[in-house]
């Protein structure tokens, strides 16, 4: 097929889909021609009934070679391509291929085989893992097809400073740029903290060896030196990597359906709105058009609603449960993160936190109301409010995992 003319006006027709496309779909359709014994112009020649037997007898041989009805449904969607480019209709329905939506195997993970994924895994795998199954991104968002683009420090929710990540709030929110994403539209996702954690072991490490991480630096890099960002084929093999260091054989998107299939657990317990688990798996929906309505700016506080989701689903995304040190630090970034919405700047909250006699409450007050008022609420952690409770004090509401709003004893109990 090399030099024809009409082939490489369908390969430009292609790219404007997708540039792995443009690369793939001809080379299919080529080893489709070989096999069946005609050229991409002598199928043109075939009427409805020809071409249908064609595929049959096609689908029949592959079955013996035990490949799956997918591989099949895939080959016929790029031989209806290319027909129909030449302005041959070929009705969806005059091919049936048996089982076509089915992929050997595709099932999602267990808890405990993600997290013997996760213990075979080196920093970078694990920050590839952890992304795919945590927050459901696809290969393709890290690295490109082509490798010159893929997801950068500017697309997550974290300053360097110092050699020091520093997370603005957790779980960690991640933009999936227009140019990233499979539906060709922005979206956001979320990492939480024990992905995050990994990210933020694995940024620290390349910076310690030397590396100048920027906003523009990829968050996975490649092994070559040469390339600035990873491909997408190469991501797959880090993820297939560690996956067979846990003695699975499964494929690597098994880790978005893992993804997948907890959020839909999640919808049916009505713990998730299904707009948000469509959205953060890339899907078109309400939130995808009100995202594209507002120039990818969605209102801060559909953002924290999605935030607070997220952090109520947490458990389900782990591979294990989180340890004393990990309650601490989301506790920690919890209650930066209320500073900063009451006015603080990242560097005043850190400052408070890092005071042990400082009362973050009285800090929230004093920012919002001026530090003449009377003592009203306080934002405690679970330990801290014992003392209070046994002293009269009331609980309002919780603020978040282990967190709690309490009220003292001359204030009225609000609803």
């Amino acid at each position: 097929m090399e030099g024809d003319p009409e082939v490489d006006r369908w390969r430009k027709r292609l790219l404007k889909s997708a540039p792995s496309t443009a690369d793939v779909w001809p080379r299919r359709l080529s080893s489709f021609c070989i096999q069946v014994g005609h050229t991409p112009a002598s199928l043109l020649g075939l009427d409805l009934r020809g071409l249908v037997d064609l595929l049959d007898s096609f689908e029949e041989g592959e079955r013996k070679k035990g490949n799956a009805g997918s591989y099949v449904a895939f080959t016929v969607k790029v031989v209806r391509s290319w027909i129909r480019y030449n302005g041959v209709d070929v009705p969806r329905g005059a091919v049936k291929v048996r089982e076509a939506d089915v992929v050997k195997e595709e099932t999602a993970l267990t808890r405990s085989q993600l997290r013997a994924i996760l213990s075979a895994a080196t920093q970078r795998e694990k920050v590839a893992v952890a992304l795919m199954a945590m927050s459901g991104i696809r290969p393709m968002v890290l690295g490109n097809y082509r490798g010159d683009d893929g997801l950068r420090v500017r697309d997550c929710d974290f300053r360097i400073t110092k050699g020091r990540v520093v997370f603005g709030a957790l779980p960690l929110r991640i933009v999936v740029r227009r140019q990233l994403s499979k539906g060709n539209h922005q979206y956001l996702t979320f990492l939480g903290t024990e992905g995050a954690t990994f990210l933020r072991d694995y940024i620290e490490a390349r910076i310690r060896s030397g590396e100048k991480v920027g906003p523009d630096s990829p968050i996975v890099v490649p092994d070559r030196a040469e390339r600035k960002f990873i491909w997408s084929t190469n991501i797959g093999d880090l993820v297939r990597h560690a996956i067979r260091g846990a003695n699975l054989n499964v494929r690597p998107y098994c880790l978005r359906t893992t993804f997948a299939t907890r959020t839909l657990s999640l919808e049916a317990e009505g713990k998730l709105p299904h707009a948000y688990a469509s959205f953060w798996l890339g899907h078109r929906g309400d939130m995808t058009a009100r995202y594209a309505q507002n120039r990818g700016i969605l209102p801060e506080n559909v953002i924290q609603e999605m935030r607070i989701a997220y952090r109520r689903c947490e458990p389900a995304f782990r591979s294990s449960e989180p340890s004393i040190e990990d309650r601490e630090e989301a506790k920690s970034i919890l209650k930066a993160e209320i500073l900063m919405i009451a006015g603080y700047t990242a560097e005043e909250a850190e400052k408070i936190l890092g005071d042990p006699h400082a009362d973050v409450g009285a800090a929230i007050r004093e920012k919002l109301m001026g530090a003449a008022s009377p003592p009203q609420q306080r934002i405690v952690t679970v330990e801290e409010a014992t003392g209070l409770l046994s002293s009269g004090w009331r609980v309002v509401t919780s603020a978040g995992p282990g967190v709690l709003v309490l009220e003292p004893p001359s204030q009225p109990l609000t609803s």
